[in-house]
């Protein structure tokens, strides 16, 4: 895995710890549509087909989650 998907992929570990410690699904949905822009910033020079692409978060899978560790 390239350094650029290793350190994104810690940047999107933090920023799901964060998104546990919301209160509300508005700012849930906010900071993922964050992390998405970051994750889609970072691999604008990539090709679509790199080996490395990190997938975008599913807002509702986030959602999902979050309601359930609450």
């Amino acid at each position: 895995m390239s350094d650029v998907a290793n350190d994104l992929r810690t940047e999107i570990r933090k920023g799901l710890e964060a998104i546990w410690k919301l209160e509300c699904e508005e700012a849930v949905r906010i900071r993922v549509f964050s992390i998405n822009s970051l994750i889609a910033r970072r691999q604008m020079p990539l090709p679509p087909g790199a080996v490395n692409r990190v997938p975008l978060l599913e807002p509702e899978d986030v959602l999902k989650a979050w309601r359930e560790r609450r």
